[in-house]
């Protein structure tokens, strides 16, 4: 996902997932926010802030700018959280 000349990108594994922000000109690291279950669908941006939900069935709002985590909230479940973030609809409690 890219926002504001900045790439958002996921990896997940062993469990958990981790998103990185990289510089879209340079590909320089800006942060990196390690989640408890691996990702299920690509980040989303929005406002100044990063949505991302896990396997687990959390999603979690994170700043865009500092990689910091805003709320998180256990949703219903994986699928659930999957299809919510495939159709671009998730709404902040």
């Amino acid at each position: 996902t890219v926002a504001d000349r900045t790439v958002y990108i996921g990896n997940s594994g062993l469990g958990e997932g981790t998103l990185f922000a990289l510089d879209g000109e340079d590909g320089t690291g800006q942060w990196q926010f390690v989640t408890d279950g691996e990702l299920v669908a690509p980040p989303v941006v929005a406002e100044g802030m990063v949505y991302v939900g896990d396997l687990d069935g959390t999603v979690c709002a994170i700043d865009a700018d500092e990689g910091t985590e805003r709320w998180s909230v256990l949703s219903m479940g994986h699928s659930g959280v999957r299809r919510q973030w495939t159709a671009r609809r998730c709404t902040p409690p």
